[in-house]
Formats: C-alpha cells, sequence, structure tokens
C-alpha cells in the first residue's frame, strides 16, 4: 500500500530586522506567504474552500477564499503582511574598547593601538526553540585578525577571505542565552568614526508562526462509490444492500457522513450514517443493510467526504545588527608666549596661553595637560590660572598641582592641570577649543637664547579608557626667546659744594642705567671721613643706610630697579671739619 499523502497547507513567514548600532529596532517587517500544496503526480483536488481563524493578526481582512482547482502537483499561495514589534531572538552586541575594567567603554584614541571586544549575546525569552542558527560577524578593514574565545555553545571560526567569523551549530532553546566573545585591535589614522563590524544573525522555526492564522482546508479528489442491492434468499421483496466506497486517489480521504434515500418509495430514508473514518488510497470501507420493495430499488445518495491535510509552519528571521561606530579621540594643542622674546636678566611679567583643539570625533570628558615652567622662570598660583571652554569659564572638576611644590625659581618644574567631568556640563565637543591662561614671570634669565617649555597633553572620554595623546610639544617643545641685552651702569660724584650752614657741605651722586635691561639691587656707598656727620639727604626718600666704621661713616643706598637711560639724582649733606677726599 502506497503512503497516504495529504494536501499542505505552509504557512511560510519571513521576518527582516535591522538594529542599529546602539541594539535598538531600527526597522522590522514580517511577511506571509499561505500555500496550497498538491504534493500528488497524479490526482488533483478539487471544490476547495479555505477557511482562515486569526486574520487580526495580519493585513488579510477576508476569512473565506475560493481556493477552487489545486492540479497534481500545483499550488495556491496568498501572501499577508504581519505587523511585529521584535524578533523572536533578542540580539545585542556590546562593543568595548577597554576591556581591562568592568565599564562599557565606547571610544578609541587616534594613532594608538586600541583593544575592542565584541561580545554577541542571543537570548530566547519564547518558549519556542529557535533552529539552525547562524551569526556572522564582519570585522573591518584596519582591524588585526580577532582572537576567538570558544563558545559553550556551537562552533566558531575566521574565515579570512570573507574577513567574517562565523558561529554556528547550534539551536536555542525557550529561555535560554549564548555568547560569543570576539577581541581584536585597531589602530585609527583618521578622526572620522571608525565601523566595528555588522552582524548578521539568521535562524528558524519550525511548527510556530509570528502570525495567528489557523487554517482549515476543505477540498475533495478522486473517490468510488457504489451500491449493490440483492434480494434476500429467505424473505421476498427484502434486499441485502451493500453501500461501498474506495479511495482511488493518492491521498487519505475523510469519508464524513452518508444519506441515502429510496427512490421508488418517494424518497423515504433508507440509511444515515457518520463513519468518520480515514481511507488510505486504494482502501475501501463498506457498510450493509437491508430495505424491503417490490421491486429493484433505486437510491438517491449525499455523502460527505473530504482530502486530509496538515498545515506546516516556519519562521526564518534575518536580523542585521548594524555596525557600531567608534568615536576617536584626538586632539591638538598650541602654547602661546605673550611677549614671545624676553630680555635677559630682566624680570619681565608674562602670558602664557595652551589652546587644546578637539579634532576628533569624540566627545571628551576629560583633558590633561603636563606643562613646564623652565628654570628662572616664576610659576603661577593656582588662583592664577584661569580655563574656559567655549565661552564658559571652568571651575569644577579642576585639579592643579605643581611638582616639586616648593620648587626655587632656578629649578624648572611641572605644572599639571587636570580637568574632568565636562559630560556634566555638555562635554567637550568636536571643534571646541579649551584655553587655559596663566601668568609667569621671566625672572632673571640667562642669555642663552630660549628655554624649553615642552607640553603634554591627553584626553578622554566617560568611562574613562585609553588615553588619547598629543605629543609633538613635547617632542618638539615650545621655545621663550631671550634677547641678549648688555648690562651697563655709571656712577657719578659731582663737586662738593658749600651748604647753607658753615662747616656743611652738599655731595650729589647720579646714577645712570646705560645699557639695555633694567637693573635690579644696586647699591650705591660713598664714604664720608672722620670728624664729618650725615645732616640730610635728597630726597627724603632715598634715605641712606649709615654703618659706622673707624675710618668715617659708610653711606649705602639700595636701588631695587633702574631701568634702561633711567638716570637717579640725589645727594646728601654732611657737617664737620678735617679733610675730605673725594
Amino acid at each position: 500500500m502506497s503512503e497516504a499523502l495529504k494536501v499542505v497547507i505552509d504557512l511560510s513567514e519571513k521576518v527582516d530586522c535591522v538594529l542599529s548600532g546602539d541594539n535598538k529596532v531600527k526597522s522590522i517587517s514580517a511577511k506571509g506567504t499561505l500555500t496550497v500544496k498538491n504534493p500528488s503526480r497524479r490526482n488533483k483536488v478539487w471544490s476547495c474552500e479555505l477557511q482562515l481563524g486569526g486574520v487580526s493578526s495580519t493585513s488579510l481582512k477576508e476569512e473565506r477564499y475560493d481556493v477552487g482547482e489545486v492540479p497534481a502537483g500545483g499550488t495556491w499561495t496568498l501572501e499577508y503582511n504581519i505587523p511585529v514589534s521584535s524578533p523572536l531572538i533578542s540580539l545585542k552586541e556590546t562593543v568595548d574598547t577597554y576591556p581591562k575594567d568592568s565599564a562599557i567603554n565606547w571610544a578609541v584614541a587616534f594613532n594608538r593601538v586600541t583593544p575592542v571586544r565584541c561580545i554577541i549575546t542571543l537570548t530566547n525569552p519564547s518558549d519556542i526553540f529557535a533552529r539552525n542558527i547562524e551569526v556572522r560577524k564582519r570585522i573591518p578593514k584596519g582591524f588585526g585578525d580577532p582572537s576567538i574565545e570558544p563558545p559553550q555553545t556551537g562552533s566558531a571560526e575566521y574565515v579570512s577571505e570573507t574577513r567574517e567569523v562565523i558561529w554556528r551549530g547550534f539551536d536555542l532553546a525557550p529561555g535560554a542565552e549564548a555568547t560569543l566573545a570576539i577581541n581584536m585591535a585597531v589602530k585609527p589614522e583618521e578622526v572620522k568614526p571608525i565601523g566595528a563590524g555588522e552582524v548578521k544573525l539568521t535562524y528558524q522555526i519550525v511548527g510556530s508562526t509570528a502570525s495567528s492564522l489557523t487554517p482549515d482546508l476543505y477540498c475533495i479528489s478522486d473517490l468510488r462509490f457504489g451500491v449493490e442491492p440483492a434480494e434476500s434468499l429467505s424473505k421476498p421483496n427484502f434486499w441485502d444492500c451493500t453501500l461501498e466506497f474506495l479511495n482511488t486517489s493518492d491521498f487519505m480521504e475523510l469519508l464524513l457522513d452518508v444519506e441515502m434515500s429510496l427512490v421508488s418509495d418517494g424518497r423515504s430514508p433508507a440509511l444515515s450514517l457518520s463513519p468518520n473514518v480515514e481511507l488510505l488510497p486504494h482502501q475501501s470501507w463498506s457498510y450493509t443493510f437491508q430495505v424491503e420493495s417490490p421491486e429493484l430499488p433505486v437510491f438517491e445518495t449525499k455523502f460527505n467526504y473530504r482530502v486530509a491535510y496538515e498545515v506546516k509552519r516556519s519562521v526564518y528571521t534575518t536580523v542585521v545588527k548594524e555596525e557600531t561606530l567608534l568615536p576617536v579621540m584626538k586632539v591638538e594643542a598650541e602654547k602661546i608666549f605673550a611677549p614671545a622674546e624676553v630680555d635677559a636678566y630682566d624680570k619681565t611679567p608674562m602670558s602664557v596661553t595652551v589652546n587644546v583643539f578637539n579634532v576628533g570625533s569624540a566627545e571628551l570628558d576629560a583633558v590633561s595637560i603636563i606643562d613646564t615652567v623652565p628654570e628662572d622662570f616664576r610659576a603661577p598660583t593656582s588662583d592664577k590660572i584661569k580655563i574656559t571652554l567655549g565661552d564658559r569659564e571652568i571651575t569644577s572638576g579642576v585639579t592643579i598641582a605643581l611638582e616639586p611644590p616648593s620648587a626655587p625659581i632656578e629649578q624648572s618644574k611641572t605644572l599639571k592641570i587636570a580637568v574632568a567631568g565636562l559630560s556634566k556640563i555638555g562635554g567637550f565637543k568636536p571643534g571646541q577649543t579649551m584655553k587655559v591662561f596663566y601668568p609667569v614671570v621671566a625672572w632673571g634669565p640667562k642669555p642663552k637664547g630660549k628655554y624649553l617649555a615642552p607640553l603634554r597633553v591627553t584626553c578622554n572620554i566617560s568611562p574613562p579608557g585609553l588615553e588619547g595623546e598629543f605629543l609633538r610639544l613635547e617632542e618638539i617643545p615650545p621655545a621663550i626667546e631671550v634677547k641678549y641685552a648688555r648690562r651697563a651702569v655709571k656712577i657719578f660724584k659731582e663737586s662738593i659744594t658749600p651748604g647753607a650752614e658753615k662747616n656743611q657741605y652738599i655731595v650729589p651722586l647720579i646714577i645712570v642705567n646705560s645699557g639695555e635691561v633694567n637693573i635690579e639691587n644696586v647699591t650705591v656707598k660713598d664714604f664720608v671721613p672722620p670728624g664729618f656727620k650725615l645732616v640730610s639727604w635728597k630726597p627724603e626718600e632715598l634715605q641712606p643706610k649709615v654703618e659706622e666704621t673707624p675710618d668715617g661713616l659708610v653711606l649705602s643706598w639700595l636701588f631695587v630697579r633702574i631701568e634702561p637711560k633711567q638716570e637717579i639724582q640725589f645727594s646728601y649733606v654732611i657737617e664737620g671739619s678735617g679733610r675730605y677726599v673725594r
């Protein structure tokens, strides 16, 4: 006996979903095709009528469809859309650019080898098995060959020809979760965000659909039936009748009910049955009954049967997660001295401006400046350092340190300025400039040509990871130019003239800065011989210091600062008698 066929109602649905780089549903669509398939090679089916329940879960409007005839090997199809909000299997990819800690970092550092760890997690929150799962992770150019941690479920390999990591060979049971970890590295050479590679997930659901359609198909195929009346051997006018149905098709057929009436007797009921039997191909079913009739009975027969069908359900799902974009951290800086050149040996107030430019594509949370105040320059106090971002002054999250903290002016010093928590005030955005301003004083620099003042800038995001670095001003330090200026001073002592009183004498002095640079802390001394005493001096604010010695008085004046070409005249009056030697 050949295998009994059933008409197949195939509900095949396809879900296509696109996830954004941050794992959110960007678009999703679901389409279905209901196909009535005739698997027989020789028997057609006809009078096919399809009833559908659950049409509200689809775009279909009708519940009844007149399918009509489906030839041997033929099909009839009905297409529909399904409103869905998410795929059955949850796909999540976590991309971490600093896997050393538990935080998830999301940016890479320009021109630095940055580790990137991708963790792909599949979760089945439903009560349905997901089968034939396959995940393909693209490894973009610029990334090194990945290192794959062996998954607990399925197998994973890297195919270098297509630059894909392929994870497959497993199903996902209801409530189960599967994880794959991939490690790689990249050294960004551009500032535009770097894509970490898309992920494509495919899987199949068998025995279930996204829609709630419940089909019922009525159709018939080839069937032979007949009635054999034979007069009873023992009772005249009584007929032993045999009703027989023969399934002449390749299908399993269901004989549901039979109604027979005697035409010769005014269509009086002769038989009413509900066999509800399954007839396999070429299998028959018969029933014997007796009727009374004076002549050969003629019957009118009505019966109901149908071809058996089976419903197959499947969902094929494709989820494409767009690649996660990794912004690139990059800063540049300039250091401006005003004035750019100072005189040797002089004390010159200066200002230093450090401009930090965010030239990358990442919004920064922190900036650190490691600056140098050269020897012979006085460093600023922390309250004199001003930091602005755009038109906003930054006062919180700022740490300032001078190392060594009490270094003498003759020693080089390191000035560390750290600004953190910028994300709380909107972040240091690409294209913005951070300005750091502070005063210094050139404190008698030596005429050696220039003083180097290297600078290093680092930056980071929140949460922090591998730092971005700007090293050019450390490798090629900016310099403060020192102009050589000749130092020269003249001191004149003019002729002594008589004073206003007897035995008083006026001693005039002149000091002139005849050099090219300010001179400081200049001491002028004059000698008053024995027999004379100091009476007065002019101007009054230039009071000399008087020191008594066995050889007379020593007068001294301290001039804190004398500018170039500046001339200072002063005098003193003595009183006494004796020999005065100039």
